[in-house]
Formats: C-alpha cells, sequence, structure tokens
C-alpha cells in the first residue's frame, strides 16, 4: 500500500532538514583547508608592518610632494606605468601620511586576499581541497615574496597579482559552465589595464592574457568573443605604452632613469630560463631557499624533475588537462617574460649577473601560475594512482611540517629597512636641531648632503633626488619651520636646475652665495 503525501512530505522535510547537518564536518574540514594557508602566510609575513620606506619609495614620495598630480601619476618610471597604483598611493598618503604601518597592512591583507584567491582557483581545477590548501600554503609562505610585501614600490606587483588573480578565476568559472555577463569581458579588460597601469608586470599578463584565455575556455561562442576582446586589448597595448611615454615626454620633460632594452635574443632567452628555474626552485624548496646556491646541481635537480613531471603529464593527461597545463605555463612565461624584456640589458652588463636572477622582486607573480601547475599535475597522478584521503591527508600535514621546520630552522627574518629608518630620523633630527639653533625670523641654510637609503642608482643624482633636502619635502609639511624660511645649499647644477622645475624645491634649494 502506498504511503500517503503527508507522510511522503514529511519523509522529504526531515531529509532536507538533516542534510546540512549531515554535512557539518565536510564544511568545517574545508574551512580549516581554507584557514592554514592564510594563517600560515599571515605567520610568515606579519613582521612586515614593522618596514620602513625604503629606495625608489623616498623618490616615489618626494615627487608626489613635489609635482603637478597629473605628471606624478602618467609619467612612466623605471620602465613601468604607475598610474593607477599611485592613485592608490596618493589616496593612501592622504589618509596615513608617513606612518609606513599602515601601508605594509594593507600589503599584508593584498597578500592573504591573494592566497585567498589561489586557493579558490585551485580548488576549481582539480576540485580538490586538499591540493588547494598545499598549493595556496606553498606560494603563500614563499620567502620570495618579501621583497614585493616588504617594499612598497614593488607592492604594486601584488596588487597585479590579485587582479590577475580575479581575472583568472573568472575565467575558470566560465570555463566550469557559469554564464558570462553581458559586459564582463568589458570589465575583464579594464581589470587588465589597471594591472597595466600597477606594474610592468601586468603588461606582460594582458599580452599573454588572449592565449590563457583561449587556452581554459572551452570550444565555444563565448570562448570566441572574449579572446578577440582580449587580443584588440593585446594589440593595443604597446601603441599605448610608448604613445603614453612620448605624449609625457613632450607635456612634461620629466626627469627619469632611462631604460635600456637589450637587441641580443640570446641574453633575453638566457635570462627568461634562469629567472623561470629559479622560480621553480624557490617555490618547491621554500624557505631552503636560503641555504641554496644558484645555480647549482641541487638547483638543476629539482627544475629537472618539474620539467620531468610537466612532460610526462602532457604525455599522459587529457586534452583538458593539457590545456590547463599549457596555460599556467603561458601565464608564468608571461610574469617573467616582461621582466627579461626591461632588464635583460642590466643582467648582461652585471658584474654578477645571477644577483638580477636571484632578486626577490622579480618573484611574486610568476610563481603563482607554477603553483596552479604543480598542482593540475598532482591532481592527475592522483587520478592515475588513487590514494586514500588519511593518506593524503597525511602528506598535506607532513609536506606543511616540513615547511615550517624549514622556516623556523633556516629562514630568513623579514628586513625590516632599519638602515633607511635610522638615516631618515637621524637627517631629519640633524635639520630640527640646526633650525632650532639658528635665530629667530632669519633664513637657515643647511649644506646640501647625499641620502645613501635612496640607493646606489640615484643617490649621486640630485636632479632625480635631492638628498637631505628631498627627506625634508618628504616629511615636513613646508618649507618655513617656526618662522624660520629653510635652504638647503648645494652646487649641483643638475639638481639646481631641476630644483627650479618642482613646487617645495623651487625655493628650498639654492646655490652657495658668490665668494
Amino acid at each position: 500500500m502506498n504511503a500517503s503525501p503527508a507522510i511522503e512530505d514529511s519523509g522529504s522535510q526531515a531529509r532536507a532538514a538533516a542534510r546540512p547537518v549531515a554535512d557539518l564536518p565536510h564544511r568545517i574540514g574545508n574551512a580549516v583547508l581554507v584557514g592554514i594557508p592564510l594563517a600560515f602566510s599571515a605567520l610568515v609575513y606579519f613582521p612586515i608592518i614593522r618596514n620602513f620606506f625604503f629606495a625608489d619609495d623616498f623618490i616615489t614620495l618626494y615627487n608626489m610632494r613635489n609635482q603637478d598630480f597629473l605628471p606624478f601619476i602618467l609619467v612612466p618610471r623605471g620602465g613601468h606605468l604607475h598610474a593607477t597604483f599611485y592613485t592608490f598611493f596618493s589616496l593612501w598618503y592622504r589618509l596615513f601620511g608617513t606612518n609606513p604601518e599602515p601601508y605594509f597592512w594593507i600589503s599584508l591583507l593584498t597578500h592573504l586576499v591573494n592566497v585567498g584567491l589561489l586557493f579558490s582557483i585551485i580548488r576549481l581545477l582539480t576540485q580538490s581541497t586538499l591540493l588547494a590548501c598545499f598549493g595556496a600554503t606553498l606560494w603563500g609562505t614563499s620567502p620570495m615574496n618579501e621583497a614585493a610585501l616588504g617594499w612598497i614600490s614593488v607592492f604594486a606587483q601584488a596588487i597585479v597579482s590579485c587582479f590577475m588573480l580575479i581575472l583568472l578565476r573568472q575565467i575558470v568559472l566560465v570555463a566550469n559552465g557559469h554564464p558570462v555577463r553581458r559586459y564582463g569581458p568589458a570589465l575583464w579588460c579594464l581589470l587588465l589595464l589597471a594591472a597595466c597601469t600597477c606594474f610592468g608586470t601586468g603588461i606582460g599578463v594582458t599580452l599573454v592574457f588572449p592565449a590563457v584565455a583561449f587556452l581554459l575556455l572551452p570550444a565555444s561562442p563565448t570562448r570566441t568573443r572574449v579572446v578577440l576582446i582580449f587580443c584588440v586589448l593585446a594589440v593595443i597595448l604597446p601603441g599605448f605604452y610608448f604613445g603614453l611615454t612620448r605624449l609625457t615626454t613632450a607635456l612634461y620633460m620629466p626627469r627619469t632613469a632611462p631604460v635600456f632594452f637589450e637587441p641580443n635574443l640570446v641574453t633575453n632567452l638566457v635570462m627568461l630560463g634562469y629567472l623561470v628555474g629559479y622560480g621553480i626552485v624557490t617555490l618547491l624548496i621554500g624557505h631552503l631557499t636560503a641555504r641554496l646556491d644558484y645555480p647549482s646541481m641541487v638547483a638543476f635537480a629539482v627544475i629537472g624533475l618539474f620539467v620531468a613531471a610537466l612532460v610526462a603529464t602532457f604525455i599522459t593527461a587529457s586534452w583538458p588537462v593539457k590545456r590547463r597545463l599549457l596555460a599556467c605555463v603561458v601565464l608564468s612565461l608571461g610574469c617573467y617574460g616582461i621582466i627579461v624584456v626591461g632588464r635583460a640589458a642590466f643582467f648582461a652588463l652585471a658584474n654578477n649577473p645571477q644577483a638580477f636572477i636571484r632578486a626577490g622582486r622579480y618573484h611574486y607573480a610568476g610563481p603563482i601560475p607554477l603553483a596552479i601547475a604543480l598542482c593540475i599535475m598532482l591532481a592527475h597522478a592522483e587520478s592515475l594512482y588513487p590514494l586514500r584521503r588519511a593518506v593524503k591527508t597525511g602528506l598535506l600535514v607532513g609536506s606543511i611540517g616540513l615547511a615550517g621546520l624549514a622556516y623556523f630552522w633556516v629562514g630568513k627574518p623579514i628586513d625590516h629597512h632599519a638602515n633607511a629608518r635610522r638615516e631618515a630620523t637621524q637627517v631629519m633630527a640633524t635639520v630640527q636641531q640646526t633650525i632650532a639653533a639658528a635665530p629667530p625670523q632669519q633664513d637657515v641654510y643647511i649644506p646640501n648632503r647625499p641620502f645613501q637609503s635612496v640607493g646606489p642608482i640615484f643617490v649621486s643624482r640630485q636632479d632625480l633626488f635631492p638628498g637631505w633636502a628631498g627627506v625634508f619635502v618628504i616629511f615636513s609639511p613646508d618649507n618655513v619651520v617656526d618662522g624660520k624660511r629653510v635652504r638647503f645649499v648645494t652646487a649641483d647644477r643638475e639638481g639646481l636646475i631641476a630644483a627650479g622645475e618642482g613646487y617645495r624645491t623651487a625655493t628650498l634649494i639654492v646655490a652657495p652665495p658668490e665668494g
């Protein structure tokens, strides 16, 4: 005899009510796995909130205090377009002034957002929360992230990575069946344009993203439309870059360090190979990087294992997996390739070219797709040789445990740029003492001196950063202090010419009196 409809309805309702309770352990487990990479990344990089401004940061602060807003944000510097990042920076300066701690809180929080986005992308691509936890922890705690997170001028690369991850996640969602909103591709292009005008890495991402989207999206009219829009942006980007450079040069005649390009293709390829190889090694061995010689046989062995796994996966995997792996490779080459374009000339001329390869500021965005590729390869291997969940959980715990031991055993402490803080403090203290010792209502003349913490490239270029006078512009709101007009005296001809072009420096920096 059939049960009554009322009994069936009550049974369905009971099962529906019981389902969330039954799923509760699974949800708690997922929440823990999401929290692990966030917690470990925060543990490793929380100390950066004690960092101070460093090198190019002083030039950025000086230019912002001494120029009009439009030339400040529009003029390319060091080969980078900075309009979006400098707009953010100007807003932060209005909110925080010269207190560095809030800037580095923003840096830390941006990194944690990136870790969370990477976790989501790996989970979408591998259908594995365990692998997402592993990959996000591996990259999020990498010692190579310090330079980008602990140096405001390079922190723009973390913002680029955030934009890249947001866009990559959207593409993966569409590949998994989510619909594309009507204006979605146009908004994605605006996101790429914002990335281009934050840091040079964004240009590399934009140039290769048509290929990334083509590889990740299944064949469909949607893919054709999305890839075509990305192609249009990639084609017009070089014209936009060089056009803006010429326009700002004509309008503002900016004083910037020159950018050189290396015409030798072999040199470019060698540097690219070294960069990608170092990115692979540092991602895989984490804080053991502090004890690694590069290049070395150990480093080449690690790279060889990664490449062998990549080749084996290409041979044995299905076509969708191959496309995902290829997309990761292309995206990583885009991140590293644009660095090579801008720095290969210095690499070729350097006495120690490997110093350019090991520079941490080059290894924030590039290893992200390498981490995704690693998890895709592990997911494919698991599909061929399935493991019980307990075994996989044990491997995850073991890998994170080993990484933690390496961090506490050989991990390098965060460089808080204490020398820069000390020198800036000493400069301002000396200036304040000189002002206080001067008679009331009289001009105060202070011999201008180099400021070492601005870096070896700019320390002797008073036309780009005028030493103590530049520090005074940054940390003093006005040229008049306690009713006394302050002047810095220099005989540097180029420095005097450049000073006459600035708001603050036009009356702040003067030539020594005759005789």
